[in-house]
């Protein structure tokens, strides 16, 4: 290795000269003052394309963390390989945690602002930051110039698979790692394009490590040179992950990081460079891969290609409130979620004690049936006056039409959407805003159209018998009756028209009736909407108003 002397040299030939020190930069980012216990985290997605759902998975984790230990969630945008960065990416990332109700207290928000103290957020506007790194463990000798390029990169590689060695850029392979300042500068003035290799310690050993998440792991030391920094044809370009996290992390402040656990063969290097910088180490947390059965018997990661519901958009089409989200995510983390829910239906999902030493170590198991459950279940805990703004909101984007025809009386959508909510229990028929057309379509007068079903039902076939049922009900019916005084004129005309008053009744005399309550009911309950499954007939009735129901009503006596 050069010598202190050297180092500096070197550090000042492949820096320019107004970079500025670290110690300089570090100014710039004081320690927080936090709680004692508060815990700051980040969540750091790569631009590269749509937003998964292992984003807003990660995220929701990242938030809750910060949100029970009074600490600090923060988004960071980890954009320095511009190969796979696609346009309006960032835009992506920023609106799809917005929409999914994520919160973040600093980094970047839709535009070119940022809020925070700790910024820039977006980590190709930190290049000098980055630079500075460099420039420190030049002068260390803890990274240093590689001239090597692809195609003897690749020779090298050859050799190892022949040999049955391991392959990478150690040992006899890190060609450049000797190099005297003298070749370096021969290489340079011969316009030689190079990269800043790290310059691991050569502990390659076993080492373990206490995860956040998984406990205990055991992984091999590191004695690879990897990249840190490439060159670009201005000079320096922007550095990789391993270090640029790395040196954000410390600056920022992360204490605990949450990340997917692609990261965890990486922790001995990173751990390397975060050592090699004299810092301390923050927590890491490796958050297993969200999965899904393929087949029967064989699990596989949530995949883009295969999966539509590993796009967030999947959900907003269907319309699952972001609260929804939440609540699943929570459930496929931590095991006792349910019984928490269950015994707290109305208290803010944030305030649900995960830990991380509660997660599973190995990958959750995304089940779409169970995620409409939960819709369902939170859902049914929410006031009516919310599900119409987010139903207005996923119509607007979605299906125009029916926000059209949904806006036009809010009092009277808002009554529809409040049937059979305010009671002991719940109604617990939507999972997605996207039900709510075919739901209660036929509540609205320019969607309903009776002319384009038959009114029969499993038992009464014969229009007669409907058309006597509906005239029937129509001499006796009053819309300002109570349920119970409704309830008993019902009974009424069935036992004048023939039909038992009751399910029990029938049954001990089948022979003597042609049908019970339940048929009469049915043929009202279609007549006026055209299903056979529908909301409280009664207070279905009641929404709709005396008008509405009465001329359904009639053009159901008059239809062929």
């Amino acid at each position: 290795m050069v010598d202190k002397l050297t180092n500096t040299e070197l550090a000042k030939l492949l820096v320019p000269e107004s970079t500025l020190e670290l110690s300089e930069i570090e100014l710039r980012y004081p320690k927080r003052k936090l709680p004692e216990g508060a815990l700051v985290v980040r969540v750091a997605p790569s631009p590269t394309g749509f937003a998964h759902f292992g984003l807003i998975f990660t995220s929701m984790v990242n938030e809750q963390i910060a949100h029970l230990s009074s600490g600090v969630f923060f988004l960071r945008i980890e954009d320095t390989d511009k190969n796979r960065e696609v346009v309006g990416g960032i835009k992506t990332i920023i609106t799809a945690l917005r929409e999914f109700g994520v919160q973040y207290s600093e980094g970047p928000i839709l535009g070119d602002e940022e809020v925070g103290q700790y910024g820039p957020y977006i980590q190709s506007h930190r290049q000098e930051v980055y630079l500075s790194a460099i420039k420190t463990l030049l002068k260390r000798g803890m990274a240093y110039p590689c001239f090597c390029n692809a195609e003897k990169l690749e020779l090298a590689r050859q050799t190892q698979v022949s040999n049955k060695e391991r392959t990478g850029y150690y040992g006899k392979y890190a060609a450049c790692r000797n190099l005297s300042l003298d070749n370096i500068k021969d290489k340079l003035a011969a316009g030689e394009t190079f990269a800043i290799r790290f310059r691991s310690p050569l502990n390659f050993t076993v080492s373990t490590f206490t995860d956040s998440i998984k406990g205990r792991v055991t992984l091999p030391g590191n004695d690879t040179d990897y990249v840190l920094m490439k060159s670009a044809s201005t000079g320096l370009g922007l550095p990789v992950y391993h270090l640029a996290a790395m040196v954000d992390d410390h600056l920022q402040g992360v204490n605990q990081v949450i990340r997917g656990d692609e990261w965890l063969p990486s922790l001995p290097l990173h751990l390397q460079i975060i050592d090699a910088f004299g810092w301390d180490r923050p927590k890491f947390g490796h958050l297993s891969p969200v999965m899904k059965m393929d087949g029967e018997t064989t699990k596989r990661k949530l995949s883009k290609r295969k999966d539509p519901e590993a796009d967030t958009s999947y959900y907003l089409k269907l319309g699952i409130p972001a609260k929804a989200v939440r609540a699943y995510v929570l459930n496929i983390a931590d095991s006792g979620f349910e019984k928490w829910r269950k015994e707290n239906p109305h208290t803010s999902l944030l305030d649900f004690p995960l830990t991380l030493v509660h997660m599973g170590s190995s990958g959750a198991l995304f089940d779409m049936v169970k995620f409409l459950d939960i819709c369902k279940q939170e859902i049914s805990t929410m006031k009516v006056d919310e599900i119409y703004s987010l139903v207005c909101d996923w119509s607007q984007k979605f299906n125009s039409e029916f926000h059209r025809i949904f806006t036009m009386d809010k009092e009277y959508s808002i009554s529809i959407l409040n049937i059979e909510r305010e009671g002991d229990k719940n109604r617990k028929d939507i999972s997605q805003w996207s039900q709510i057309p075919d739901l209660f379509g036929f509540f609205y007068d320019e969607i309903f159209d009776q002319a384009v079903f038959p009114i029969t039902t499993e038992n009464i076939t014969d229009p007669l018998k409907v058309k006597e049922i509906i005239k029937k009900f129509l001499t006796s019916y009053h819309y300002s009756d109570t349920k119970e005084i409704w309830f008993e004129k019902l009974k009424v005309v069935c036992l004048s028209l023939g039909y038992a008053s009751s399910m029990k009744e029938y049954k001990s005399n089948t022979q003597g009736y042609r049908g019970h309550l339940g048929d009469v009911a049915m043929v009202l309950r279609i007549a006026l909407s055209g299903k056979t499954m529908t909301p409280d007939l009664y207070e279905m009735m009641q929404v709709m108003g005396e008008e509405r129901v009465i001329s359904r009503l009639r053009n159901g006596v008059t239809k062929p």
